[in-house]
């Protein structure tokens, strides 16, 4: 026997399509890097940020350090990029 995952467009649901609707920036957790190569993940993350930009919302990725990190950022399609490879917190693309 299988799980499911309950209530996914509940506003009472852990993952809030209300709140996410009302915001105007989507902020990325950096265990998006550490997850980049996992394809069903990101598949996940890529909707999300079509949702965003669809909606006329902002993309921001955190724990950019490294060159390579910024290069994924780029690639998925996020607007901006913070973390410690810049000294200033956003980065734009």
């Amino acid at each position: 026997m299988g799980t499911a995952l309950d209530d996914l467009c509940n506003p009472r649901s852990m993952l809030s399509v209300a709140v996410m609707q009302l915001v105007e920036w989507i902020k990325l957790d950096k265990y998006v890097l550490k997850m980049q190569d996992d394809v069903s993940y990101m598949v996940f993350v890529s909707k999300i940020i079509e949702f965003a930009h669809v909606t006329g919302k902002r993309v921001i990725l955190e724990g950019v350090e490294t060159a390579e990190d910024l290069a994924f950022a780029e690639r998925i399609g996020v607007d901006y990029v913070q973390g410690f490879f810049y000294r200033d917190n956003f980065i734009y693309f």
